[in-house]
């Protein structure tokens, strides 16, 4: 390697092998500067660099780049580098420009694939109930279901009224003979059937309506039995009239009652009560 003075400055350069085929080689100068060596005139003019490359000697010399200050040799080849300036530091960066106008709309670009799902949100507020629909058509009858089990017995109601007396059926046929009882004990001696106690209902008396009589022996007696009859001022109302009780009613008296089964129309019920008496 070789020191020369270029232009007032000290610069020191590596030696490299030039290419005599090529008639190029590179060259590096102080700070890394890479620089294409070309071939050139003897001349260098300002803010270029003159190089001479050795074409005879030995292998290791051959091919070698010098620097000088005077004319290359007889055995070298001169050539001319320009030189340039190193890069100076980056300058402050510029004003923004002005928008430019918006661009055209670009085509839709591909579907991506879907995203995710998000998590689910919270429960919305129930909304109003809509119109009624109209009724739908009726099903078809189902099946019958399987019989269920027996259910409890429920609570025994009270009983109800008592009902109306139907009317009498017909006399059956008359029984065989029964046979003779035994002789039964004497009976009381002066009985006697009291005059009949009389009770009537108002005309037209409603359902439900009752009248009582009561039959009373004579002092000294006593009540051996007694019995009534019952009779309408109209004879075809007699169906609408019943006996209800038939008892006595204390030592000495006899007590019985009729009800009107069915109202009675332009008619009125009596109930006539006679008591049997012994001493």
């Amino acid at each position: 390697m070789r020191s020369n003075a270029l232009y007032g400055e000290e610069t020191r350069v590596r030696r490299w092998r030039w290419s005599v085929a090529t008639g190029a080689a590179l060259f590096v100068g102080v700070g890394g500067v890479v620089l294409l060596v070309t071939a050139a005139s003897a001349s260098s003019p300002r803010g270029s660099l003159k190089v001479c490359v050795q074409t005879t000697g030995s292998t290791q010399n051959k091919g070698d780049l010098n620097i000088q200050v005077g004319a290359c040799g007889p055995n070298e080849k001169t050539y001319t580098i320009p030189l340039a300036g190193l890069a100076g530091p980056p300058g402050p960066a510029g004003k923004d420009g002005a928008t430019g106008p918006q661009g055209a709309a670009g085509k839709d670009g591909a579907v991506g694939p879907p995203g995710p799902g998000g998590d689910t949100g919270a429960t919305g507020q129930t909304g109003t109930a809509g119109a009624g629909g109209p009724a739908g058509a009726a099903g078809s009858a189902g099946s019958r279901g399987a019989t269920g089990d027996t259910g409890p017995a429920g609570v025994i109601g009270p009983a109800g009224p008592a009902g109306s007396v139907g009317p009498a059926g017909p006399v059956g046929p008359a029984g065989p003979a029964g046979s003779v009882g035994a002789q039964g004990p004497p009976g009381p001696a002066n009985s006697q059937v009291t005059a009949p106690v009389t009770a009537t209902t108002i005309i037209n008396a409603p359902l439900g309506t009752v009248a009582t009589a009561t039959a009373t022996c004579p002092a000294g007696t006593k009540i051996l039995g007694g019995g009534y009859t019952l009779s309408t001022s109209v004879a075809n109302q007699l169906s609408r009239a019943a006996p209800r009780e038939n008892y006595p009613s204390a030592a000495n008296t006899w007590t019985s009652t009729l009800v009107i089964t069915s109202a009675l129309v332009g008619s009125t019920a009596t109930i006539n009560v006679y008591a049997v008496c012994t001493v």
